[in-house]
């Protein structure tokens, strides 16, 4: 008998997964993700052309890598709202990186471009991703309230 309890008790803890803990490992890629982006924000702040390239294809991966997880993920206890919210929104950051940081790399290459033009059209992608992305928090950030709310979880937003 205790050696059937000592078999069965390690896969118990695995098979159980606390609501947080869940959340907290979607949280975890979109911050990989977000870790990225930080880094291509910096090179196109810097106009490194050839750096903001290669950390934009190193971000693409890890955006790619992070919804391939995410939707591999099982769903917690037969909800899957929360997930498939994330990997939307991990979806419309592999869209920007797709589409508009190109277009931040050829203003930085434009050479007929003074610093201000530059300035003016960089800020006006990044205001226009910005509103996007507000719009693009929203389900997941419902998602969030509501599964915290049916599990009794708190959820604690922090910036580092």
């Amino acid at each position: 008998m205790y050696r059937l309890f000592y078999c069965l008790f390690p896969l118990l803890f695995l098979s159980c997964v606390a609501p947080a803990d869940y959340n907290d490992a979607l949280i975890r890629e979109q911050q990989k993700v977000l870790a990225s982006i930080k880094e291509v924000n910096a090179s196109v702040k810097q106009s490194d052309v050839a750096t903001t390239i290669l950390l934009i294809e190193e971000a693409q991966i890890q955006v790619s890598k992070s919804i391939q997880k995410i939707q591999q993920k099982d769903d917690f206890r037969g909800e899957i709202d929360l997930r498939n919210r994330m990997v939307e929104l991990l979806q419309f950051y592999q869209y920007v990186l797709n589409e508009y940081y190109p277009l931040l790399v050829d203003i930085q290459k434009d050479a007929a471009l003074n610093v201000s033009e530059k300035e003016t059209l960089t800020t006006s992608i990044y205001a226009l991703i910005a509103e996007q992305e507000q719009e693009k928090t929203k389900p997941y950030a419902e998602a969030q309230k509501q599964f915290a709310e049916k599990y009794y979880i708190s959820i604690i937003s922090y910036q580092k």
